[in-house]
Order: structure tokens, then sequence, then C-alpha cells
């Protein structure tokens, strides 16, 4: 019953999730505030990561001219959505703030807090923990009542759906008794932006780079950066902080400075109620400055106790085999060599772009902090976050490709919000100690006519300038004779993944001028005679394999799948590994798709008695780095009634709708065929080359398959290159034969080591007479233990006569010679 519950809830679930975009986050909400099953809340965080959120009222601080309320929703999706990218919902929040009180803290004790209210009436309530570890004098809780009783104000009640209360507040004394509600941003827009139409645009992950796309829309402009900024100088050593970067090739920069005597604060009024109107948990004044900084500019950061950091020192390097880092969640990760942390002189103190260490971390008696910021390598901040299963806000920026450009704005932002909320009061006398590479400008030249041309619509110079300019980007134009040219320069935190040539230039072009602005029309192209052999080559084959073999084509994966490489007990020492492996267990190339056809075959074992299933896929040989097309099948019998020469009657089927003749050869044990097994097995070859094997799977594995010892598996694998590419046969009509042709068939036991395809070309050489020879019968009985009976077909014919009966006669004898040079015996 109870399981069937579950079910049911997640089926639920599932289709509010998957119904239209315009409702589908209200329905979410709902769904997870009717049912508290931790699966639930499980599958609704997974969704909910898909959404980046954005405040209006933050966005607009970064506006020259734009109040937030004079903003037109509609008007700033409409645009959004159709020149930037996608906002999926907007939400109006409105806190009912005026349902809150704010109080002091005036006694406590491990059972109960006593608070007093600007009043000077008192209440109590339960313990909380986190007010020994607060010690700002100005500190207030908020609390709320029920109409009966007083308790904490909860983070859920203002809006953010995480459990825990609200931390205490800087609430100076005038403002206690109500002035403090003003300071509350309770009402705001929030912004719901689709995360993957963000994935190539890491300058957006922030309100500053988001606000920058906004302006543009509205023909304002941003508010300069030294307005939010503390300017503060830059050098490559300092004696404050000692910075280090061992691994240039996974960190493009890092920096730090350090910050002396701070003055631990309760959380900022105006920050919390930022934070928890984009779901951030707010924690106390230091910590929220990196949290905000990030989401204010885009570009994660870290504050450490200085005087907990051994040396005063950030060092990034790869974590060593066997090392361990304590997180603040109080978990402990094995690292390995691919693990990129930092460090101080001694020890780990963080997991690199992912998530801050305990050992170190800021203390409620901390008095001298240093702030770090780096720009980490996006597939290593990826595969660290994927392996152990952390991902933060700070993992999904780095993820994107930050620009390193943006370190030392982002400390400098943070060390202003500390002086703007009072956590640094005394002048910042140490530097920024920064390591990063100068950056060369990238300046893209572009024609007009490059431009106009791919977009179809008629602009002028002034036109193209004024559209990049708004958007920050510097942009001169020469006129030339025949042409105008652009000179574009890229703005670094553009350069890292977004805008690298003339095409992105169009790209911004066309979206700012707007692509409804632009007249559709078919574009021209040159329609040329194009080969469709291999095409219809390989339907015409895939048609025989599925109706006349009643095969199933199947598509695998084109990465091994170790588990079940093992599994088989497949060998094979010299597979192509990939340098950036989807997962642990697809980490090489196939260099054969018999693998994955037996591991089709094993997931359907167990339901039917026989299957069939084919691919035709690419593959890389191993120890080759060249790819080619590769056709392989695979059939299954339980009960053993499958044989081998229907196997060989379907692949001289595929052989003969290519157009390519072949022979026979037995085949010996190969490495290369490892799954062949002592069965009968036969090499295909076109004029002397291999072009590919058929034969029984070997029974060993199929015994680790689970089949049963009657079962029976045979398999083939053909050169699908060659099957689409072998030129068509040209047929030609000769002159019709005046005389008429003679026939002779011979037949006689040989020896069944004896190969047709030699017998055949000894019998050619028999008489230039001879036009053609073929096999038209073979058998075997029991008493023949080592023969078998071949019959063969003679065709003859000569161009000017009819041959005699002599002639046709000698020509039988020398045939027979010929077998009976091979072991060959008449039968009695």
């Amino acid at each position: 019953m109870c399981a069937k519950l579950i079910f049911l809830t997640v089926s639920s679930f599932i289709n509010i999730a998957i119904a239209d975009l315009e409702s589908k986050y209200n329905r979410i909400v709902v769904a997870k505030n009717m049912v508290q099953s931790p699966l639930v809340l499980t599958v609704f965080w997974v969704i909910k990561d898909f959404f980046m959120k954005i405040s209006l009222r933050w966005l607009c601080d970064h506006i020259v001219g734009l109040p937030w309320q004079a903003v037109s929703v509609d008007q700033l999706m409409a645009r959004f959505n159709a020149k930037v990218a996608e906002i999926e919902h907007v939400e109006h929040l409105l806190v009912p703030i005026a349902s809150f009180e704010a109080v002091r803290i005036v006694a406590a004790d491990a059972q109960k807090i006593t608070v007093q209210f600007p009043s000077g009436a008192t209440a109590s309530l339960p313990f909380r923990s986190d007010v020994a570890q607060c010690h700002d004098p100005l500190a207030a809780y908020l609390v709320t009542t029920d109409g009966s009783e007083y308790r904490w104000a909860a983070l859920n009640a203002v809006g953010l759906d995480k459990d825990g209360l609200i931390p205490a507040l800087h609430i100076t004394q005038a403002d206690l008794a109500g002035g403090w509600r003003s300071q509350w941003e309770a009402e705001d827009i929030i912004l719901d932006v689709d995360n993957k139409s963000l994935t190539h645009r890491p300058d957006m992950w922030g309100h500053r780079g988001f606000a920058r796309e906004v302006a543009a829309l509205f023909d304002t402009r941003l508010v300069d950066a030294t307005q939010f900024c503390e300017e503060i100088s830059v050098v490559q050593s300092h004696p404050s902080v000692v910075v280090r970067n061992e691994v240039p090739a996974a960190c493009s920069g890092v920096g730090g400075i350090r910050v002396d005597h701070i003055v631990q604060m309760a959380c900022d009024l105006r920050a919390t109620s930022r934070l928890i109107n984009i779901g951030y948990r707010p924690r106390s004044a230091v910590i929220d400055m990196t949290n905000y900084a990030m989401a204010d500019w885009g570009h994660p950061m870290h504050a450490y106790d200085a005087e907990r950091m051994r040396g005063h020192t950030i060092t990034v390097r790869f974590a060593q085999i066997g090392e361990k880092l304590l997180l603040l969640d109080d978990s402990s990760i094995n690292l390995d060599a691919q693990d990129l942390v930092v460090a101080d002189a001694e020890k780990i103190v963080g997991l690199a772009g992912i998530m801050g260490g305990k050992n170190d971390s800021v203390l409620s008696a901390t008095t001298s902090l240093i702030f770090e910021a780096a720009c980490f390598h996006a597939s290593t901040i990826r595969r660290s976050a994927t392996r152990h299963k952390l991902r933060s806000e700070s993992s999904q920026r780095f993820e994107k490709t930050l620009d390193p450009m943006q370190i030392v704005s982002v400390l400098e932002r943070c060390v202003s919000l500390a002086r703007t909320w009072g956590v640094v009061r005394s002048a910042i006398t140490n530097p920024i100690v920064l390591l990063a590479p100068p950056r060369p400008a990238l300046i893209v030249p572009v024609s007009h006519r490059y431009i106009v041309n791919r977009i179809g619509a008629e602009l002028t110079p002034s036109n193209i300038v004024d559209l990049l300019t708004s958007i920050d980007i510097p942009t001169t134009y020469t006129t030339l004779s025949d042409d105008t040219v652009y000179s574009v320069q890229v703005p670094s935190y553009r350069a890292t993944k977004d805008i690298s040539g003339p095409h992105d230039i169009v790209e911004e072009v066309a979206r700012l001028y707007g692509f409804n602005n632009i007249v559709p029309s078919m574009p021209a192209v040159l329609q040329r005679a194009s080969n469709l052999q291999p095409v219809m080559r390989e339907r015409a084959i895939k048609n025989y394999l599925a109706y006349g073999a009643q095969m199933q084509e199947q598509r695998n994966y084109a990465f091994y799948n170790q588990q079940l490489l093992t599994q088989l007990g497949w060998e094979e020492p010299e597979r192509l590994i990939l340098r950036n492996p989807v997962s642990q267990d697809a980490s090489a190339l196939v260099s054969s798709l018999i693998p994955h056809l037996l591991g089709n075959v094993m997931d359907n074992m167990a339901d039917v008695d026989r299957c069939a299933f084919f691919e035709w896929g690419t593959v890389w040989p191993a120890g080759n780095g060249s790819e080619r097309k590769e056709l392989a099948g695979v059939w299954y019998d339980k009960r053993g009634s499958f044989d081998f020469y229907q196997l060989k009657q379907a692949v001289t089927e595929i052989c003969r709708l290519a157009g390519i003749k072949i022979s026979w050869r037995v085949a010996p044990l190969m490495p290369e065929f490892q799954w062949l097994g002592r069965s009968p097995a036969a090499l295909v070859l076109h004029e002397g080359v291999v072009i590919g094997v058929l034969g029984g799977i070997n029974p060993v594995m199929i015994q680790k398959m689970g089949g049963l010892p009657e079962s029976t598996v045979y398999g083939f694998v053909l050169n699908g290159s060659l099957l689409q590419n072998h030129p068509a046969p040209r047929y030609t009509v000769g002159q019709i034969r005046k005389y008429q042709h003679s026939t002779v068939d011979v037949s006689a036991l040989v020896l069944k080591t004896s190969h047709v395809a030699d017998l055949e070309g000894q019998l050619r050489s028999c008489s230039e007479l001879i036009e053609e020879v073929s096999l038209i019968d073979f058998f075997e009985k029991k008493e023949w233990t080592d023969r078998r009976s071949v019959a063969f077909r003679l065709t003859l014919s000569h161009s000017e006569r009819t041959l005699t009966r002599e002639e046709v006669e000698q020509i039988r004898v020398k045939a027979l010679e010929v077998l009976a040079a091979n072991g060959g015996q008449l039968r009695e």
C-alpha cells in the first residue's frame, strides 16, 4: 500500500511538472506544499535547478534611470525572450513583512530565550543555537504570532523554500520599532530564467551581466562599475597573503586580499531580503558578502579566516590520492588526483569552485579575512562536481567558463560590500595579490557586406555600431572603396565562450536588430547531384535484415560499457580512451559492435526463446585512431535450432545486395575476433582481402551471458564502409554467343579440409574452353568421417564453333584428375 501511494504521488507530480510552461512553476510549488515526501522533494529540486532567479529590484540598481516599478514586465519578457534568452516564469513576490516584529535577546539559557519587544514587553521562546554565535550588539530577531503565542520567524514564511529560521539581523535602535520594514524589500519581481539558454553566456550569471542586456533593451546604459567597487591596487606579490598557482592549465587566474580588523555583524537587512528572494540562505554579514557578490557580479569567491590559514597562503593545486576534505556541512569526501583544490601552506581548505572546507572557515570570533577569487577550468570543475555529487551555485557558474579578468572586480565588489555593511570600518591597506597572465584583447574584423548578406536586412554602419555599443562592445569602422570594415573589440567577459569570430558578430547584430524585423526569404541553394549509392545500399541491406532475416536494428552508444565488458570477460587493452569521459563506465570508444549486441541479447533472453539483432555503426579499431563503419549481427536461440548455414546464407545475401563477390576461408582463432568459438566459423574475403567473419559465439561468453548449455548464439561482422561504397557492378551487353555452350557436371568425395574456392580455381585452369565453374551441390554423411561430396558444373564454349563430344569428354577427365589430385575419389 505504501509503495503504491509513493508511485501515485510521483506519477502525479511528474504529470504536473510536464504541464504547459506558463503554469509549470506554480503547479510544482503547489505539488510540493501538498505532499511532503522526501522523494517528491528530490524531484522538485531537480526540476527547480533548471532555473536561475533574478530580482528585478536588484537588477535595476545597475541601470541608469530605470526604476523597477516603471518596468513593464510583459514588455521585458517579450523583448528579452525575443533577443536574449528565455524567461520561463515571472513571479510577483509580496512578503507579508508587516506581520513580523523585531526583538532583541535579553536572556538565554539551554531551555529558553527571553526576548524584548520595542514596547518593553518580554516573551519566552524556544532555544536556538545561533544566538550564542552572534556578537553584534544591534542584533535583532524576527518573530511572528498566530494570535496565541509568539514563535521565531522561519525562512519559508518569507518565501525561501528551505528549512530553518531567519538569522540575526542588524537593526539600529531607531529602526527597531518598525522602521526596519522599509529596508526589507518585501515586494519584488522574480524572473526565472532557463539555465540551458544561458549556457553559452557566462557573463549573464549575475545581476550585473543580466542588467547589461536589459539596459540595451530599454535604450539606456549601465551604472558605472566604480559605483559598486572599491578601487584597490593590484600586485603580483605581497607579504599580507601568498598566492600560488601550481596548475595554470586548470586555473587561468587566482587572486586574494587580506582584510584585517573586521567587525562581526548580524545580517544586513536589505541584502538578506534580496538573497532570500532569489533562493539563497542568509547566515551572517561576513558569509553573506561572498554570496551577495557572486549573485551580483556573477563570479564566485570565498572567504577564509586569515589566522587559521597556515602561512597566509592560497595555493591552487590538484589533490593527492588519499587526501580527504571535511566540508562545511560536516561531511567528508575522499579526493583523487583529478580534483582541483585550494590549500594553505599545510592542508586543503576547499574543493575548488565547488564547496569550501570546514578547517579554515569563518567563525563568529574571526577578526581577519582572506578573500579568494579564481577562474577554474570548466571541465575540471564539472568532473569533480559529478564525481562527488556536489553541485553548488559556484560550480554551476564555473562550468560555464568564466572570465579571469573578473577576479579583481569581484574582490573589489566584496570589499565595497564589507565597508557598506559596516564589517570593515578602517582603511584597506593591503593590495589584491593576483596571479593571472594578461589576456590580449580580442579584435574581430568583419565586413559590412558579410553582415548584411547573412542577416538579409539593410543596415547602415551607424546602425551596426549603435547596436553593438548598446551591449558594451566597442566598435569602429573604416570605409573602403567597395565595402565597410568593422573593428569589433570583444570584452573579455564575452570572449571566453561566446564570441570568437565574424559569425558571432552577425548573431549579435541580428538578435539586437530583432529577428521579427527580418523579412523571411528562401535561401538560394545551388543544387548539385550527389551520389546516393551509400544511402540506398545501406537502406536495401537494412530492409533485408529487418524483413528477410527477421532481425531488429539496434542503436547502441559509441562508448564501451565497462560493466558489460567485465561480465562478458572481454579483454581489449588497446582501446581508445577518452580524455574527458562521459562517465567512469563509458571511457573508451568501441572497436567492435558485438559486445553491445550481446548485451541486447542479455536484456531480452529471459523473455523470448529466439531473438536477432543487428547494428550498423561506427567503430574505432584498437590501436588505430581512424574510424570506419561496421555491420554486425547476432542470433540467439535458446534451444539451439539455429545453425551456421542459415547465418552464411544471410551474409551471402548481404554481400550480393552490395554487389561484392566473396569467397570463404575457415576462420582461425584470432585476437581481434575473441568472441568466436570453436564451432563452424568462416572468414569472408573479397579479392583475397578479409572483409568480415561469421560463426558461433564463444561458449564461455554464452555461459557468462546466462545462456543454457544447449543455447546457440551466432554472430557476424562485416566491413560496413565497403558495403556502402563498393562500386556498383557495371553491366555491359557483349556479343551474343553464336554457338551453343555445353555443360559438364563432375562429382567426387573430397577431403573436408579442401576449400571450394581453391577447387574452383584449379578446375577453371583445366582448359581455355571453360567459361565458368560453380558449386551446385554438396552433402555429408556420418560414415564419411573426413570427406564430403561436392558437385561442380563446368560451362564450356568456343567462339568459332560448336564443341565436339571428344573435347567435352577430355575436359571432364581433366576435371576428375584435378579432384583426384586434391584427395578426391569417385563415389561407389
